[in-house]
Formats: C-alpha cells, structure tokens, sequence
C-alpha cells in the first residue's frame, strides 16, 4: 500500500509541476508579447492556476521517465474561445521566445476531443473566459 501511495504522489506533484511551468512560460510571454496594456491586464487576471488546463502523461506511472514524454490535454468545458486564443498567442510567443534546442525538449501534446477536465468554473471567473454555455 505504501508504494501505491509514494506512486501517486510522484504523479501528483509531476502534474503540479507541469500546470506550474506552463503558468510561468505564459506570464513570462503575457510580458513579452506585443499587445496593448489594457488587453495584457485583462489576460494577466486569468494567468492563475485555476485556469490552467490539465495534463496527463501518457506514461504518469513511470516517473522515472527521462526526456519529453507525450502528454494529453484536458480542456476546460467553460472556456471560452477568447481566452483558448489568448492561451494559444502566448504558448506560441513563448516558443519563439525560447532556443531551438529547448524546443525540441519539449513535450508533444496531443488535444483529444473526448479529453475534458470535470473542474468547475472558478469562483472570481471574468465575463469573457466563461463560453455562453455556462453564463
């Protein structure tokens, strides 16, 4: 039972860490990025942890995995289009921003339809990141 749970815990904190780093890469490209600064405020509200898609690995179990493992994207069901195009310029500004070779050691994502996170709406959620669907 013991290592079941030394298991689960590596995974969780891999989860962490990669919600964590894709955080960091987007605020570091939300400075970068040409945009105009009350367009930058209203992304910058939303660069938190809760609106961070979740990944999975699709090899979560063996953490001792070394390299880019591919990794699986649970969209949010609530997001809005908006705000997936916000995340997309700033996932593609942080790349240009960063060297061929940390490119090529990123992990490659795959987005499946069918793979939808069940979190729910954040609490202090802005207007414009929710789809009309969940208004």
């Amino acid at each position: 039972m013991r290592k079941f749970g030394q298991r689960h815990h590596k995974v969780q904190n891999r989860r962490n860490q990669r919600i964590k780093k894709k955080l960091d890469n987007r605020l570091a490209a939300l400075k970068a990025i040409d945009w105009p600064d009350k367009k930058k405020q209203k992304v910058d509200e939303v660069m938190i942890r809760d609106f961070m898609s979740s990944e999975e690995s699709e090899n979560e179990e063996n953490c001792d995995a070394r390299g880019p493992v591919k990794r699986k994207v649970l969209s949010l069901h609530w997001e809005s289009r908006k705000l997936r195009k916000y995340k997309k310029e700033l996932d593609a500004k942080y790349v240009s921003m960063v060297s061929r070779g940390a490119v090529r050691l990123m992990a490659p994502i795959a987005r499946p339809d069918d793979a939808v996170s069940n979190r729910q709406v954040p609490a202090d959620c802005p207007r414009w990141a929710v789809n009309d669907e969940e208004n």
